[in-house]
């Protein structure tokens, strides 16, 4: 399995993190979203703050027609990095971050859907081991609007547990 974590030299005084991707491997769909403009959640944790500048991720089933976003929230339900509603037509995907770059302290993290339809899906990897993880895959008590995440969303208490679905996105 590939690094999750690149760390690249810092001039001397240790490393810095250059990427992360919270899960990688090959994928399938997640779950259809129950309804237009639910959002899916997916927990996981920076050891080490990271700068954003793009979030790169795949699409298992593109959507033509309707608006998607992707994006980042904190422990506190604060959208920190989100691409912005847009059609998501493509298979793979690196899109630069409305407003980037954003630098994430090191912490606890949420991994963001929504669509103003219930066509597309994201990518899960294929994992025949389970990650630990502090909230698999589930949906938010906040609702989108027009395809777009909203600026603060209630995030629903830590579940820990060993998951094989989790949403997938890596950061750079």
């Amino acid at each position: 399995m590939p690094s999750l974590i690149t760390v690249s030299p810092s001039g001397g005084s240790g490393a810095t993190l250059t990427s992360f991707a919270p899960y990688a491997g090959s994928g399938s769909a997640a779950p259809l979203l129950s309804a237009a403009n639910k959002i899916q959640i997916s927990g996981f944790s920076l050891g080490q703050p990271l700068q954003v500048t793009n979030l790169i991720f795949i699409m298992n089933t593109p959507d033509n027609t309707n608006n998607c976003d992707i994006g980042i929230y904190d422990s506190t339900g604060t959208l920190r990095a989100h691409i912005g509603a847009q059609i998501l037509a493509a298979v793979s995907n690196d899109l630069a971050v409305v407003g980037g770059p954003v630098t994430l302290p090191a912490g606890k993290y949420y991994l963001a859907f929504t669509s103003n339809a219930t066509t597309a899906k994201m990518n899960i990897p294929s994992i025949s081991t389970r990650v630990l993880t502090n909230l698999p895959i589930v949906e938010s008590a906040t609702a989108s609007a027009g395809g777009g995440l909203p600026a603060g969303i209630v995030i629903p208490a830590d579940a820990w547990a060993l998951a094989t679905s989790v949403l997938w996105v890596s950061m750079h």
